[in-house]
């Protein structure tokens, strides 16, 4: 072995396993639902946890590449669903919950027999954002964070340009995409075959806005009408501003930013 270190060679890739639809108890009683890739055999490996509104199946994105990627380095991930979404219960309020929930995964990660007791965090865009909102709850088993193209301020970065309300955006995330449990496919108000009256052009033009839930899918979505509430940076946005918590974060953190993510 030593022989080999001298002259460079890397580690053998680890066999691995995917333990599917293992159930991790929240705090408040509600259970969400991961997918473990970890090494075979038997031993404690450093974990890393990844949250995700998304579902833990998304494909062809490069997400279940990286997970195999990372435990056949000798890393144990776990792939959560986030509350409300998927296979997790609990009801979808976005970025409500994901502080304490956060904490929970990782603290229940590191105490896995499977666990060497050391979790790290990643994920870009929503996927970074939980890790801010986790690591500003001080989850003492948590030692790294690698948020990308995360908002750190939600109101200013997310849900406004400056103050300036990002309908297209809003609209088409929050109701059109990710209005409950699982996400809808866009093409039904953009495809070729979308029916005239739900496309796009002719919803973005819908007065009043606070109705535009029930134009696009005939019932209302909390989250939209909430948003639409708080139109100023009031107590709503700093609740879950991770901007307002910088000075909880007690861990390295490794972060990347761009004009979108």
């Amino acid at each position: 072995m030593a022989a080999s270190l001298v002259c460079g060679a890397q580690p053998a890739p680890e066999n691995i396993l995917i333990d599917h639809h293992r159930a991790i108890r929240m705090r408040d009683g509600v259970t969400l639902y991961a997918d473990v890739y970890r090494p075979a055999r038997a031993g404690r490996f450093p974990a890393v946890v990844v949250r995700t509104p998304y579902g833990v199946q998304r494909e062809n994105v490069g997400v279940h590449d990286n997970l195999i990627a990372l435990a056949k380095m000798g890393y144990a991930v776990v792939n959560t669903d986030c509350r409300g979404r998927y296979e997790s219960e609990g009801s979808w309020d976005p970025f409500r919950s994901e502080g304490k929930d956060g904490y929970d995964v990782i603290e229940w990660a590191a105490k896995q027999p499977w666990s060497n007791g050391k979790v790290a965090s990643q994920g870009g865009s929503y996927l970074g954002h939980v890790q801010w909102a986790a690591g500003s709850e001080k989850p003492p088993s948590l030692v790294a964070m690698f948020p990308a193209v995360a908002s750190t301020n939600l109101y200013a970065n997310w849900i406004t340009h400056g103050g300036a309300f990002r309908l297209s955006f809003n609209f088409g995330w929050g109701v059109i995409r990710m209005p409950f449990r699982i996400m809808q496919p866009q093409w039904y108000f953009t495809g070729k075959d979308a029916a005239p009256e739900l496309s796009y052009d002719r919803l973005l033009r819908h007065l009043p806005l606070e109705t535009m839930d029930e134009a696009a899918y005939n019932h209302p979505v909390k989250h939209w009408r909430d948003w639409l509430a708080h139109e100023s940076y009031d107590a709503y946005w700093k609740a879950v501003s991770d901007e307002e918590r910088f000075g909880n974060i007690q861990v390295p953190v490794h972060t990347q930013g761009g004009w979108f993510d």
